[in-house]
């Protein structure tokens, strides 16, 4: 039999979730905060999709063309799932291993190239294959999205994964995630007999006491694959400039707002480095970061202060929340207070949730903020996901009649006893946002006409009928009037928090 895996695990599922940071308008934020101009992405990639929400997701609602890959076939399965779903063509997402798919004569050159993860649970063959392809198939001003485990933040927890899988390796014939509280006892035992250990290293034992509340299905594919690297930043620097790749920024705003991250005294250090490569070590050392979310490209192109500020006046914005709730903070590493001076004048003109133009907003503000706090402003609200880009208007409406039926494929599925939470898109954001299984219900009820004083009684009858039951305050609600109680409690916190959200993403 072939080893199509190459190591990594096959026999689990990954877990269905779904990755902002992987839809290219999240370039557009720290492509301008960095000074580069962000590119218009055409074409578009991942590689290693995982269970392919994110790409379905992508695919559906950007109008950039998608192509991607899982050499797991039954995570290559449910990405066509979720494509054809919404009415769209599912023939670009491929169970190809990377050697295969990398060398396809079919491919376009590609704007945007992601993979999320994947990075650090590779082989070193295949990380060769991955920076070929994007050498040769990224364009010229293209964008990588990389995330991967980092040193020195994973140093810590090395030894613990390493005695997982070597336990994992002895005692059971198969990877499962029903191995892992097996797996952990054995080695909360062995380090609590391990005394030097213990006694140079003290937190290691807390490590594993800390694992057994994880997602066994997370651990398995996190601690027990057979190929799993952590890297330093000038490690992937160095593997990526075969690629001519240079680093751009973090993925997310607040990653790099110094006041979120650093003290005083750190940001005063950080002043001190002239060297960028240096300065994202540094960050990495006084941080001690894991993991790390970031945008490469491929020849980028410099703005001046004038032009950055001529491409935001470009974008339109939308606030998603309402303005009354907004908590004055930004928090990453360190919780800062906000300037209420700048932020209040911005929050009462987005306070309508609808969609506002950047440029005329800062003429609306007069000389009440200025150009840069302006941008700051926006930046913190869209990575605090209190206010999202807007698409252009022609893609949102090519693109809503598909995000429209997945979105009700995604409800129907809630009725589902396997249900979790389950992701519905918006047209406006071009992105994914996620809902309880209790509250997808509640919106079925809403699409399929019902008045919202009989919400309860719809989900109940669901849950009822497959023999479940609500969970308050920890117990198990057992009549039904319980039930049908706490489910009109949670429908008036949805009709006052989730729905109007919904609402201003133009999900509902």
């Amino acid at each position: 039999m072939s080893n199509w895996s190459d190591g990594y695990i096959n026999s689990i599922g990954y877990t269905h979730g779904y990755f902002s940071g992987l839809n290219p308008q999240s370039v557009i934020i720290p492509f301008l905060t960095a000074g580069i101009k962000p590119p218009k992405i055409v074409t578009a990639c991942e590689l290693g999709f995982g269970q392919g929400v994110s790409f379905a997701v992508h695919s559906i609602a950007t109008d950039a063309q998608w192509h991607g890959t899982d050499f797991n076939p039954t995570h290559a399965h449910n990405a066509k799932n979720l494509l054809e779903q919404s009415g769209m063509d599912s023939s670009f997402a491929c169970d190809q291993s990377f050697a295969e798919f990398c060398q396809r004569d079919d491919l376009p050159d590609f704007d945007f190239i992601a993979f999320h993860g994947i990075w650090s649970w590779i082989s070193d063959e295949n990380r060769h294959i991955i920076v070929d392809f994007l050498r040769r198939k990224l364009k010229v001003g293209g964008v990588v999205y990389i995330s991967y485990n980092t040193l020195p933040g994973w140093a810590a927890n090395s030894p613990v994964r390493h005695l997982l899988s070597e336990y994992n390796k002895i005692t059971f014939a198969n990877t499962s995630p029903a191995n892992l509280p097996s797996l952990l006892d054995k080695s909360e035992e062995l380090l609590s007999l391990s005394y030097r250990l213990q006694e140079e290293t003290p937190n290691m034992k807390d490590k594993i006491i800390s694992l057994k509340d994880k997602n066994p299905v997370y651990l398995a594919h996190e601690y027990l694959n057979s190929h799993w690297q952590p890297m330093y930043f000038a490690e992937v620097e160095k593997w990526l400039a075969d690629a001519k790749l240079t680093y751009a920024a973090s993925s997310d705003f607040l990653d790099d707002f110094q006041s979120c991250l650093f003290d005083d005294e750190q940001q005063q250090f950080m002043a001190q480095i002239d060297n960028p490569s240096f300065a994202q070590t540094a960050k990495d050392y006084l941080l001690n970061v894991q993991f790390r979310r970031d945008l490469w490209v491929k020849g980028g192109l410099p703005l001046s202060r004038e032009a950055v500020f001529d491409e935001w006046s470009k974008l339109n914005v939308r606030y998603i929340h309402d303005v009354n709730q907004f908590e004055y903070k930004a928090s990453r590493r360190r919780s800062v207070e906000l300037n209420k001076e700048v932020f209040t004048p911005v929050l009462t003109l987005l306070a309508d949730n609808k969609t506002h133009n950047v440029g005329e907003l800062y003429k609306q503000l007069g000389d009440k903020v200025s150009q840069r706090d302006l941008i700051v402003a926006l930046s913190i609200l869209n990575a605090k996901d209190d206010l999202i880009l807007v698409q252009d208007e022609q893609v949102v409406q090519a693109k809503a009649a598909y995000c429209h039926k997945f979105n009700l494929q995604m409800l129907e599925s809630a009725k589902s006893s396997s249900s979790g939470s389950i992701h519905l898109i918006s047209p406006l954001a071009g992105s994914a946002f996620m809902l309880t299984r209790i509250d997808a219900l509640f919106l079925l009820a809403h699409q399929q006409g019902h008045k919202k004083d009989k919400w309860a009684k719809f989900a109940w009858q669901i849950l009822d009928s497959a023999g479940q039951r609500m969970i308050k305050n920890g117990e198990e609600l057992l009549t039904a009037e319980d039930n049908l109680a706490h489910l009109a409690e949670l429908t008036d916190n949805f009709l006052n928090d989730s729905f109007k959200t919904l609402q201003a993403l133009e999900i509902v």
